[in-house]
């Protein structure tokens, strides 16, 4: 039996698609290349209070490395092919998953339950009062960045507009933090993973070298509260 793409839309739009391109036709397309991160692999128990009370905790432990340390493997791998067969059903004039039984669109309830992310609370976006970002995490920072065991890589983050480097960020974390660390700079130590979870995690439409200046505010707001304190977002 000869496949049969189902109509959907417009049918020249169809044909021009890259699911029927390569499910009809027999083109190869290539692959993807999905941009991972995994240079922060544990979550630090001093972190888990906070991350709890913000909701974020469930997602920190999908992305976090495996049990084993000798497999620097994250606990889940995602299925290049099935995500591949995906994105050659997405169409981007509805926004939704052109398969054979129907449109499908993930939604905002989808990823609550696959993702454990909170949707109670104010929505995440533009603040105001984010335009000294520079200053004011320099001056968080200044104190931990004092510490000997950061290293010649004690750099102050890039003065740009962009936000805060990757590289920077990959000072603070829990392998570098010392255990006796005081309550200050495991908090910085929150606030930079944060960032890192941002930046490279959930809102990967960011810039790939650095975090957006504008999710400072959040990471701040988090890591500066008491646990039971802890600013809930949606």
């Amino acid at each position: 039996m000869a496949y049969d793409t189902p109509a959907l839309l417009n049918r020249g739009i169809d044909r021009n698609h890259r699911s029927f391109l390569s499910a009809v036709e027999g083109a190869q397309l290539g692959t993807f290349r999905p941009r991972t991160s995994r240079e922060w692999l544990r979550v630090d128990p001093r972190h888990v209070p906070w991350l709890r009370a913000a909701g974020l905790l469930p997602l920190c432990r999908l992305v976090e490395a495996a049990a084993d340390d000798r497999d620097p493997a994250k606990r889940w791998d995602a299925d290049r092919s099935l995500l591949a067969a995906l994105v050659d059903r997405w169409r981007p004039e509805t926004h939704t998953f052109h398969l054979p039984c129907g449109e499908m669109a993930p939604t905002l309830q989808d990823v609550s339950y696959l993702l454990g992310l909170p949707l109670a609370g104010a929505p995440v976006g533009p603040v105001d009062g984010v335009f000294g970002w520079k200053e004011d995490i320099t001056a968080r920072f200044e104190q931990v960045m004092r510490l000997p065991h950061l290293g010649p890589a004690n750099t102050l983050p890039p003065y740009s507009t962009v936000g805060p480097s990757k590289a920077w960020l990959l000072q603070f974390t829990a392998d570098l933090l010392h255990p006796d660390a005081d309550d200050y700079s495991v908090r910085r130590s929150l606030e930079a993973y944060l960032l890192w979870l941002f930046g490279w995690v959930m809102f990967t439409s960011t810039h790939g070298h650095a975090v957006d200046f504008r999710l400072v505010h959040y990471a701040r707001s988090i890591a500066d509260a008491q646990p039971q304190d802890v600013p809930q977002w949606s």
